[in-house]
């Protein structure tokens, strides 16, 4: 892997090829895999689909669409109730209602397995989309409602939680100060819940969607990461930063694609960071490609690389998983395939592809396959190397051969395709 030309940036195009049906395998047999779509199809969606075909009537778009709408449509009403009480200058009860009501649907769509996903399969990730819309309307309705109220010092003290958590919750500073983010999140979290029994009556209104969210927080960390999925891991520190984690798959079912939170206890007991997942399902351990770059990320990288080749045992706590891509690759009509990735970001490409191939080999149709990588730099192709030799194409190059060229550099790092 030699080069004489140095590029600020290296475009890696790989998997062009025409795929060749196997000759023994069963039609369909692709489809026996360890995560049924059975198991993971939103009941929304089950409810509108043709089970003898497993092809929703509903794309799977709709249900977010639906549900942005009626976000949209709640907030108008919201907003009615806050101008009429405005206007008639002395409703502060029904200020305070639509306050409180707002406050709670803050708590109702934050769980990571909340009833919005189970019902129309809108994933974790986007729910947290319409937590932030319901937080804006929960402040601006406060800020009405005190407006009367303002003697009530415990009124004053949640709405001042709901600001500064408000600010502090901005993408600069998330992202810049995640620390700083999640700390003051929960301090402005316990505030509210433990003023809203002082403030007249909106505890009643503002406890149930806490409650939902409390008994998903049981569920996640006490049943899934402590008990049902392993505990012990491996990390082994690789060029450019990056930390691979490893360990048994076990009771563990996933899907192309998702992620996971984990939670390393000898680094931080109650940080739960989001990581893609760079293996496949039909894989019999479960891999994880981290970047160093955050603090916490940082010691990760330092803890592993202490333990050189062999890599360090850690103790971990994980639970998930989460998302997956809104286009279904497991309908048959997708015969041909583009994978783009950038840097860091190829893990969970590596899992959809690997899986797509692990397909194909199993009677799927799939005519062609294209993966697209762009890195910065040569180090994090280094990095994630080994993961791609071990992708099952390499054990027969001839029928789906597989080809790395940077641009301009003028190496190839497998056999290119034949012409």
């Amino acid at each position: 892997m030699e080069s004489t030309v140095a590029k600020p940036e290296l475009q890696v195009q790989a998997m062009e090829s025409t795929l060749v049906e196997p000759a023994v395998v069963a039609k369909n047999d692709w489809k026996q895999n360890p995560y049924p779509s059975t198991l993971t199809t939103p009941y929304f969606c089950r409810w509108t689909s043709c089970f003898w075909a497993e092809k929703p009537l509903l794309p799977r778009t709709l249900p977010a669409v639906i549900a942005f709408v009626n976000v949209q449509l709640l907030l108008v009403a919201m907003g009615a109730i806050g101008l009429t009480a405005w206007a008639s200058g002395s409703d502060c009860r029904g200020s305070g209602v639509a306050s409180s009501y707002a406050t709670a649907l803050v708590f109702t769509v934050v769980p990571h397995n909340s009833l919005v996903t189970f019902l129309f399969g809108v994933p974790f990730e986007r729910c947290l989309e319409f937590h932030k819309v319901f937080a804006v309307g929960a402040l601006a309705s406060s800020t009405v409602h005190m407006t009367w109220c303002s003697t009530d010092l415990s009124g004053w003290g949640m709405l001042a939680a709901m600001i500064l958590g408000t600010v502090l919750s901005t993408n600069y500073v998330r992202r810049k100060f995640f620390e700083v983010f999640y700390k003051f999140h929960w301090v402005m979290f316990l505030l509210v819940i433990g003023l809203a029994p002082l403030h007249y009556r909106c505890h009643i209104y503002i406890y149930p969607g806490v409650l939902i969210w409390f008994l998903d927080v049981l569920y996640r960390y006490f049943y899934l990461a402590m008990h049902r999925y392993p505990k012990d891991a491996i990390v082994f520190a690789l060029p450019a930063d990056v930390v691979r984690l490893e360990f048994p798959k076990g009771k563990f079912g996933y899907r192309p694609g998702q992620y996971v939170f984990i939670c390393i206890p000898a680094l931080a007991y109650f940080q739960w960071h989001p990581m893609s997942i760079s293996s496949s399902p039909h894989q019999e351990s479960v891999s994880i490609h981290i970047r160093a770059l955050g603090d916490w990320t940082r010691k990760l990288y330092d803890m592993a690389k202490a333990g050189g080749a062999q890599g360090v045992k850690i103790h971990m706590l994980f639970e998930g998983p989460y998302g997956e891509p809104m286009i279904d690759l497991d309908n048959e009509k997708y015969k041909s395939v583009l994978l783009i990735s950038g840097g860091i970001g190829i893990t969970p490409m590596q899992s959809i592809c690997n899986n797509l191939i692990y397909q194909e080999k199993n009677g799927r149709k799939l005519n062609k396959l294209w993966f697209v990588w762009s890195a910065a730099d040569r180090y994090i192709i280094d990095a994630m190397w080994d993961g791609v030799k071990r992708l099952p194409v390499n054990d027969d190059p001839a029928r789906l051969p597989l080809s790395f060229q940077p641009d301009d550099v003028g190496i190839h790092l497998l056999p290119a395709a034949p012409p």
